[in-house]
């Protein structure tokens, strides 16, 4: 091997392991954002626990609906009427991202997405496909999947950040509804 070839292939490594850690590093920031949804419905839960364990003696009372203590049931309504934005925007993010599609010119070889269905779960058509790759056709599959990846973060952030907004919107209902039902009872 001639020393343009050597430092070509050098070159070309480079470039895939810059692409990997790329890779790696979005997978990671997508993986927090599945954390923090999940962050966010245990906080939803805690706070629909303490609310109903506070409120939720209130709720039943008849008299209730004909007094000025009327708060305390439009206060539930209200949170819970949060809750479920908080729970809908938390679930989304945590299922429904969705991919753009990989770019043309991407042989998509090095990401198991499609794999099996592509090549007919013929391990051996795979391994031909893949033995005649060169480094230009896998940096184009690492391009593709980072963007894929990325646009999958970028629409999760989104979703994550709109059950925190939903989350804090929620605590308003459950702040005046507690400290309603606190007043009443003393």
């Amino acid at each position: 091997m001639d020393k343009a070839t050597e430092a070509n292939s050098a070159a070309i490594d480079r470039r895939i392991q810059f692409a990997k850690d790329t890779l790696r590093g979005i997978q990671s920031l997508i993986a927090l954002m599945d954390q923090k949804s999940y962050l966010v419905l245990v906080i939803i839960g805690l706070t629909s626990a303490a609310f109903f364990s506070v409120v939720g003696p209130s709720l039943g009372k008849i008299e209730m609906t004909l007094s000025s203590r009327l708060i305390a049931p439009v206060t539930a309504i209200w949170f819970l009427l949060e809750v479920s934005r908080v729970l809908w925007f938390s679930l989304k993010s945590i299922r429904s991202a969705i991919a753009l599609p990989a770019m043309p010119d991407a042989p998509e070889m090095v990401f198991p997405h499609a794999l099996v269905r592509r090549y007919d779960s013929n391990p051996q058509r795979y391994y031909e496909r893949l033995e005649a790759l060169d480094g230009g056709d896998i940096l184009r599959d690492y391009a593709a999947e980072i963007f894929k990846i990325s646009h999958i973060f970028i629409e999760k952030s989104a979703q994550v950040e709109d059950a925190i907004k939903a989350l804090i919107r929620s605590l308003l209902p459950w702040v005046v509804g507690i400290l309603v039902t606190i007043v009443s009872r003393g």
